[in-house]
Order: structure tokens, then sequence, then C-alpha cells
């Protein structure tokens, strides 16, 4: 969903092609681009006003490591191993980012 800041740029970008309008004495499409430019300006008051803020950005996206050959795939949802003690799935240690150390794991399971 686009936030007040996406609103104003698109207002801001609105208003230039309106004035590149003007200059060229396109009277018309100058009034339609400023229209349009003057609707961003008051949605995004109105975003402003009832929602607030904007959200914060979205995270940035995990980098990967180099996938170890050892695990079922490249791909992050293949990245598991099976364990032959009790035929469990678990992250693979060497190139799953979100795999917990031994000594992480043992604390969430003392926990």
């Amino acid at each position: 969903m686009p936030g007040t800041r996406d609103h104003l740029a698109t207002a801001e970008v609105l208003a230039g092609e309106a004035l590149a309008f003007l200059r060229d004495h396109q009277y018309d499409m100058a009034q339609v681009y400023r229209d349009h430019s003057d609707l961003y300006l008051r949605l995004a008051h109105a975003r402003h006003e009832l929602i607030g803020a904007d959200a914060p950005p979205p995270r940035e996206p995990i980098v990967l490591p180099p996938w170890c050959g050892e695990c079922d795939g490249p791909d992050l949802q293949r990245r598991w191993t099976s364990s032959e003690k009790d035929d469990g799935l678990y992250r693979c240690r060497s190139c799953n980012p979100y795999a917990l150390s031994p000594e992480d794991a043992s604390e969430v399971t003392s926990s």
C-alpha cells in the first residue's frame, strides 16, 4: 500500500509534468496533470490524518550463504538435512541462516 511519502513523490512528479505541458502551451494537459497532482497531495494529507506516520520500511532481504551441497537444495526452503538418530528434519547448520547452533538449541529446549 502506498504511503504518504509515495503520494507526495507522485504529486511532485505530476506537478513537474504539468509545468512541462504549461511551457509547451498545452494548457488542457497542464490542467489535467495539475489536478492529478492536487489529488495526490490530498491523498497524502488524508492518509496522514487517518493513519498517521508511514509504516516502517520493509526489512532488507536476508543474504543466503553459498549452498553447501550437503542438504536438499540451494533454495532456502530446501536447506534441510535429515538426522540418522531420530529421523527428524533439521535446518542445515552449514548453509541455512535460520539454523540454530547446538548451544542455542540446548537453550531453547531447556527453557
